[in-house]
Protein backbone atom coordinates (compact mmCIF):
# COMPACT_ATOMS: atom_id res chain seq x y z
CA UNK A 1 0.00 0.00 0.00
CA UNK A 2 1.12 3.69 -0.91
CA UNK A 3 1.44 6.46 2.20
CA UNK A 4 2.29 9.72 2.12
CA UNK A 5 3.48 10.93 5.27
CA UNK A 6 0.31 12.88 6.92
CA UNK A 7 2.76 16.22 7.30
CA UNK A 8 4.08 15.80 3.66
CA UNK A 9 3.53 19.40 3.11
CA UNK A 10 6.12 20.60 5.38
CA UNK A 11 9.07 18.66 4.58
CA UNK A 12 7.60 19.62 0.81
CA UNK A 13 7.94 23.19 1.34
CA UNK A 14 11.41 23.18 3.58
CA UNK A 15 12.81 21.62 0.67
CA UNK A 16 11.30 23.72 -2.01
CA UNK A 17 11.91 26.97 -0.02
CA UNK A 18 15.82 25.81 0.33
CA UNK A 19 15.83 25.14 -3.44
CA UNK A 20 14.39 27.72 -5.02
CA UNK A 21 16.37 30.00 -6.86
CA UNK A 22 18.81 27.00 -7.55
CA UNK A 23 19.22 26.20 -11.22
CA UNK A 24 18.93 22.42 -10.78
CA UNK A 25 18.37 20.01 -13.54
CA UNK A 26 15.66 17.78 -13.52
CA UNK A 27 17.03 14.53 -11.47
CA UNK A 28 15.37 11.48 -10.57
CA UNK A 29 16.42 8.97 -7.20
CA UNK A 30 15.73 6.17 -5.36
CA UNK A 31 17.39 6.76 -2.06
CA UNK A 32 16.28 3.60 -0.18
CA UNK A 33 13.25 1.39 -1.33
CA UNK A 34 10.58 3.17 -0.30
CA UNK A 35 12.12 6.60 -0.75
CA UNK A 36 12.34 8.16 -4.13
CA UNK A 37 12.10 12.01 -4.76
CA UNK A 38 12.63 14.34 -8.06
CA UNK A 39 14.16 17.69 -8.35
CA UNK A 40 12.89 19.60 -11.01
CA UNK A 41 13.37 23.20 -11.74
CA UNK A 42 14.68 23.94 -8.53
CA UNK A 43 11.87 21.89 -6.98
CA UNK A 44 12.54 18.94 -4.40
CA UNK A 45 9.55 16.14 -4.64
CA UNK A 46 9.41 13.53 -2.16
CA UNK A 47 7.81 10.28 -1.36
CA UNK A 48 7.86 7.40 0.92
CA UNK A 49 6.44 4.47 0.59
CA UNK A 50 6.17 0.63 1.64
CA UNK A 51 9.43 -1.35 -0.13
CA UNK A 52 7.06 -3.21 -2.21
CA UNK A 53 5.53 -0.39 -4.10
CA UNK A 54 6.72 0.09 -7.78
CA UNK A 55 9.38 2.49 -8.20
CA UNK A 56 8.13 3.61 -11.57
CA UNK A 57 4.63 4.14 -9.88
CA UNK A 58 5.72 6.27 -7.24
CA UNK A 59 7.95 8.56 -9.59
CA UNK A 60 5.05 8.67 -11.89
CA UNK A 61 3.07 10.20 -8.54
CA UNK A 62 6.02 12.02 -8.27
CA UNK A 63 5.89 13.37 -12.17
CA UNK A 64 2.30 14.23 -11.60
CA UNK A 65 2.90 15.96 -8.25
CA UNK A 66 5.53 18.32 -10.18
CA UNK A 67 3.43 18.73 -13.68
CA UNK A 68 1.11 19.86 -11.20
CA UNK A 69 3.07 22.00 -9.31
CA UNK A 70 5.00 23.84 -12.38
CA UNK A 71 1.31 24.62 -13.27
CA UNK A 72 -0.13 25.99 -10.69
CA UNK A 73 3.02 27.98 -8.59
CA UNK A 74 6.62 27.78 -9.78
CA UNK A 75 6.50 31.65 -10.77
CA UNK A 76 5.59 31.94 -6.72
CA UNK A 77 8.18 29.27 -5.42
CA UNK A 78 11.24 32.40 -5.79
CA UNK A 79 9.08 34.50 -3.56
CA UNK A 80 8.09 32.29 -0.81
CA UNK A 81 9.25 33.40 2.21
CA UNK A 82 7.64 30.71 4.69
CA UNK A 83 7.46 27.43 5.13
CA UNK A 84 3.46 26.62 4.32
CA UNK A 85 3.66 29.51 1.60
CA UNK A 86 2.27 26.50 -0.31
CA UNK A 87 -0.14 24.96 2.05
CA UNK A 88 -2.88 25.10 -0.27
CA UNK A 89 -1.34 22.55 -2.97
CA UNK A 90 -2.30 20.02 -0.21
CA UNK A 91 -5.60 19.45 -1.65
CA UNK A 92 -3.70 18.42 -4.84
CA UNK A 93 -1.67 16.11 -2.87
CA UNK A 94 -4.06 14.51 -1.01
CA UNK A 95 -6.04 13.92 -4.38
CA UNK A 96 -3.04 11.94 -6.12
CA UNK A 97 -2.36 10.24 -3.31
CA UNK A 98 -6.03 8.75 -3.11
CA UNK A 99 -5.48 7.91 -7.21
CA UNK A 100 -2.47 6.04 -6.55
CA UNK A 101 -2.85 4.58 -3.35
CA UNK A 102 -3.98 1.11 -5.21
CA UNK A 103 -1.16 0.21 -7.19
CA UNK A 104 -3.38 -2.36 -9.06
CA UNK A 105 -5.93 0.44 -9.99
CA UNK A 106 -6.96 0.67 -13.63
CA UNK A 107 -5.60 3.85 -14.61
CA UNK A 108 -1.71 2.95 -13.15
CA UNK A 109 -1.97 -0.38 -14.81
CA UNK A 110 -3.27 1.36 -17.59
CA UNK A 111 -0.26 3.63 -17.83
CA UNK A 112 2.29 0.87 -16.69
CA UNK A 113 1.05 -0.78 -19.45
CA UNK A 114 1.39 1.67 -22.02
CA UNK A 115 5.15 2.48 -20.36
CA UNK A 116 5.48 -1.47 -21.33
CA UNK A 117 4.41 -1.00 -24.81
CA UNK A 118 6.84 2.10 -25.31
CA UNK A 119 9.67 -0.38 -24.08
CA UNK A 120 8.59 -3.18 -26.42
CA UNK A 121 8.60 -1.16 -29.67
CA UNK A 122 11.84 0.44 -28.57
CA UNK A 123 13.17 -3.05 -27.50
CA UNK A 124 11.61 -4.34 -31.11
CA UNK A 125 12.95 -1.43 -33.14
CA UNK A 126 16.26 -2.38 -31.50
CA UNK A 127 16.16 -6.05 -32.63
CA UNK A 128 15.07 -5.04 -36.18
CA UNK A 129 18.15 -2.96 -36.43
CA UNK A 130 20.06 -5.73 -35.15
CA UNK A 131 18.64 -8.08 -37.72
CA UNK A 132 18.97 -5.24 -40.29
CA UNK A 133 23.09 -5.03 -39.42
CA UNK A 134 23.13 -8.90 -39.44
CA UNK A 135 21.73 -8.75 -43.10
CA UNK A 136 24.46 -5.76 -44.08
CA UNK A 137 27.27 -8.37 -41.96
CA UNK A 138 25.83 -11.56 -44.33
CA UNK A 139 26.10 -9.19 -47.49
CA UNK A 140 29.35 -7.83 -46.85
CA UNK A 141 30.56 -11.72 -45.68
CA UNK A 142 29.36 -12.89 -49.11
CA UNK A 143 31.31 -10.11 -51.16
CA UNK A 144 34.16 -10.66 -48.92
CA UNK A 145 34.27 -14.26 -49.97
CA UNK A 146 33.62 -13.28 -53.58
CA UNK A 147 36.54 -11.18 -53.35
CA UNK A 148 38.51 -14.16 -51.92
CA UNK A 149 37.90 -16.10 -54.38
CA UNK A 150 38.44 -13.77 -57.17
CA UNK A 151 41.65 -13.05 -55.80
CA UNK A 152 43.01 -16.45 -56.04
CA UNK A 153 41.72 -17.10 -58.97
CA UNK A 154 43.78 -13.89 -60.12
CA UNK A 155 46.92 -15.22 -58.38
CA UNK A 156 46.82 -18.49 -60.09
CA UNK A 157 46.09 -16.59 -63.66
CA UNK A 158 49.05 -14.00 -62.58
CA UNK A 159 51.56 -17.17 -62.03
CA UNK A 160 50.32 -18.49 -65.35
CA UNK A 161 50.99 -15.63 -67.48
CA UNK A 162 54.36 -14.88 -65.52
CA UNK A 163 55.42 -18.71 -66.24
CA UNK A 164 54.24 -18.06 -69.91
CA UNK A 165 55.88 -14.83 -70.50
CA UNK A 166 59.11 -16.34 -69.03
CA UNK A 167 58.97 -19.27 -71.10
CA UNK A 168 58.22 -17.23 -74.29
CA UNK A 169 61.21 -14.89 -73.60
CA UNK A 170 63.33 -17.67 -73.18
CA UNK A 171 62.45 -19.44 -75.98
CA UNK A 172 63.17 -16.16 -78.05
CA UNK A 173 66.02 -16.02 -76.72
CA UNK A 174 67.23 -19.25 -77.94
CA UNK A 175 65.75 -18.90 -81.53
CA UNK A 176 67.46 -15.32 -81.96
CA UNK A 177 71.02 -17.71 -80.48
CA UNK A 178 70.29 -20.47 -82.98
CA UNK A 179 69.83 -17.76 -85.61
CA UNK A 180 73.26 -16.22 -84.31
CA UNK A 181 74.63 -19.67 -84.46
CA UNK A 182 73.35 -20.90 -87.77
CA UNK A 183 74.83 -16.96 -88.96
CA UNK A 184 77.99 -17.71 -87.81
CA UNK A 185 78.49 -20.71 -89.30
CA UNK A 186 77.29 -19.95 -92.67
CA UNK A 187 78.63 -16.69 -93.24
CA UNK A 188 82.52 -17.99 -91.10
CA UNK A 189 82.44 -21.15 -92.44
Amino acid sequence: MFHVIQNSHIAFHKVSINLAGSNFVTRWCCVLPGQSYIIEHGVCYLVLCEKSFPKRLAFNYLKDLAQEFQNEHQADVSQATRPYAFIEFETYINKAKKQYQDSRSRRHLNKLSDELQDVQMIMVQNIEEVLQRGEHMSELDSKANNLSSMSKTYKKEARFLNIRASLAKKIACGIILIIMVLFLRYWIF
